[in-house]
């Protein structure tokens, strides 16, 4: 399509009252102009509004509203005391909720990968982890772990 200064003028009487673009293009459908995107509007209006400083009329201003903070409850966990070493481990499938999901380097007899099982722990924020102590320092603080780690896999090799 090419612009004429009537399809300009239907254009700009339409973006000063607000309407939106699909409006805009129910104007230029119903003034006998057909075929038009929306990007077709949009560029439209963007060249026009470099061109001639076309805006729109100002919106009305609403008040603010004061927003109150929702406090969500934390979700209870049922903890249950579990005696699990990290040697001997859980089977995969018969891990509790209240488990630790680090995977051990072992496989059950159901041929799944073995959990460590122990008790989870609370982070610093209070928030229950997938892992127990152990693990929770070695996936989350890894840097501080190496230390202590590179001892073990001197005695190992």
């Amino acid at each position: 399509m090419i612009w004429t200064p009537d399809a300009d003028r239907i254009l700009s009487e339409h973006w000063r009252r607000g309407d939106s673009v699909a409006q805009i293009i129910e104007g230029l459908n119903a003034a006998g102009y057909h075929r038009i995107t929306v990007n077709m509007v949009v560029g439209r209006r963007w060249r026009l509004s470099k061109r001639t400083g076309l805006q729109r009329e100002k919106p009305v201003q609403r008040e603010k509203v004061q927003r109150t903070k929702r406090v969500l409850a934390a979700p209870v966990v049922r903890r249950v005391r579990e005696f699990v070493t990290h040697d001997k481990g859980v089977n995969y499938s018969a891990l509790t909720e209240a488990g630790c999901k680090a995977l051990l380097d072992k496989r059950g007899s159901d041929g799944l990968m073995m959990c460590c099982g122990k008790l989870r722990c609370d982070d610093a924020d209070g928030v229950l982890t997938a892992y127990c102590d152990d693990h929770h320092k070695v996936y989350n603080n890894p840097s501080k772990v190496a230390k202590w780690l590179k001892p073990l896999n001197r005695m190992i090799r």
